[in-house]
């Protein structure tokens, strides 16, 4: 059904039926009064008055695209057409950054903090909204999703006529998508890891983030393979005299660091507005520092030899997610697994993404084989390697990992995050067979050099 008003602003027009329940015909201006009143979050200034303008405007009407006027009776079961007016956002930093272009796709770069969709209290900082206004596309749809704390590749469709046959593709989850997570160097890593940190202290390594091999583009024709991630060989070993001191070193300390800045701001004031039961003005920020010990299923990751496109990691666990529950846990007593990720690369980079100073981490390259809530998150938490910056599983203990009766940590809410810190997730690569040409496409985050 085509809307009798067009998208404004980025922001699709609301459209609302009178329920059946009303019983008798409602005046319009009582029911889109009603409507917007109670809107969660509502501008301050969307008053009696801003309701009648809409009516004066001509931007309340049926879905013949007649005008209602703000005494006429709408009975139930007829649909009105409006304008929403969202709450003032926070502004997310960073721009959408342009990947490619055709007719009938647009792919950009999505930073992290932005959902893509308009959803609950962001509405004008998704980036659906911000794409439309960024580039003047009214029509533009995602074909698929990435969460609001991950960064990298989105793709949109530029015509409704389109967007059926590339939104099914992932629904039947055909594309292949590959991600990058950054997590810190573990205090004792296993003998291959060790190498690549020593080799990388030699110079001997690409420290390139969400990289590409040299000379290759986004194609939005025939695409090519990834690049196969660095196997390691035999570095040029470092002369340093103590090498486990030296490796020791480099582990950073990500968690404490944003645990004292959360504990900081709450010795002010409460990141919920309420002081904690029994206190005398410190408030709990949930962000406490259990001990991130990996949940052994199968092989523990340090004795496994290094993983490549190869010779991958393939993990399969059962992830449970329950509505109103903040995290979703791992069923250990399930006997089927419905999430499997690969790893297919590691490689040590130097994060200046994640982290005010460059800093010596890790970045795995994960090939999910199903679509979980927080899958990638939940993964790499449970080999106790957790990606930086995520404040909900960085700071998980493992009872509440396995969906046991426990505190869960408190994740500072979106106006209170710090966008200095975003989590280390990135979808770093989209390769599909195009539903309409038939051509193999693979898209790209650019290069983040380290």
């Amino acid at each position: 059904m085509i809307s009798p008003l067009p998208i404004k602003n980025g922001l699709n027009p609301t459209r609302v039926q009178v329920p059946m329940g009303e019983g008798a015909p409602i005046k319009a201006i009582d029911f889109v009064s009603r409507l917007i009143f109670t809107q969660r979050h509502r501008h301050p200034e969307d008053n009696e008055d801003a309701v009648r303008q809409r009516f004066s405007d001509g931007l309340v009407r049926f879905d013949n695209g007649q005008e209602v006027a703000p005494d006429d009776l709408v009975r139930p079961g007829i649909s009105i057409n409006f304008y929403r007016r969202p709450a003032p956002e926070r502004e997310v930093p960073g721009a959408l950054e342009l990947i490619y272009e055709d007719n009938d796709l647009l792919v950009v770069n999505k930073p992290s903090f932005l959902a893509t969709l308009p959803r609950g209290q962001h509405i004008t900082q998704t980036a659906l909204t911000k794409a439309r206004v960024q580039f003047g596309i009214s029509e533009l749809s995602p074909c698929h999703r990435l969460d609001r704390l991950t960064r990298g590749v989105l793709m949109f469709t530029k015509r409704p006529e389109i967007r059926g046959a590339y939104q099914t593709m992932f629904d039947r989850r055909e594309p292949q998508k590959v991600y990058e997570a950054i997590t810190d160097l573990p205090v004792d890593p296993p003998p291959w890891l060790r190498k690549l940190m020593l080799n990388v202290e030699s110079g001997g390594l690409s420290q390139h983030l969400c990289g590409r091999g040299a000379g290759e583009v986004n194609r939005g024709g025939r695409g090519t393979e990834a690049k196969s991630f660095d196997k390691g060989g035999d570095p040029v070993v470092s002369r340093a005299t103590n090498e486990n001191k030296v490796i020791t070193a480099r582990a950073t300390t990500w968690q404490s660091e944003y645990a004292n800045q959360y504990q900081a701001r709450s010795d002010k004031a409460s990141l919920r507005g309420e002081t904690a039961a029994g206190t005398t003005g410190r408030i709990d920020t949930g962000l406490a520092l259990p001990t991130l010990d990996e949940v052994v299923i199968a092989t523990p990751w340090r004795e496994r030899s290094q993983p490549t496109t190869d010779s991958p990691w393939v993990l399969g666990h059962h992830m449970v997610k329950i509505r109103g529950r903040l995290n979703t846990y791992l069923d250990l007593d399930a006997t089927a697994d419905n999430a499997i990720t690969a790893i297919t690369g590691v490689r040590v980079v130097t994060d200046t993404v994640s982290t005010s100073a460059p800093t010596t981490r890790l970045a795995w390259r994960l090939e999910p084989h199903s679509g979980r809530t927080h899958q990638l998150r939940v993964l790499m938490r449970s080999l106790g390697l957790p990606i930086v910056n995520d404040a909900l599983y960085g700071f998980i203990c493992t009872d509440a990992l396995l969906g046991r009766d426990t505190d869960l940590p408190s994740p500072p809410f979106a106006e209170d995050e710090d966008f200095n810190r975003p989590m280390g997730l990135t979808a770093a690569q989209l390769t599909f067979t195009d539903p309409i040409s038939g051509e193999v496409r693979t898209f790209r985050v650019p290069d983040k050099q380290g």
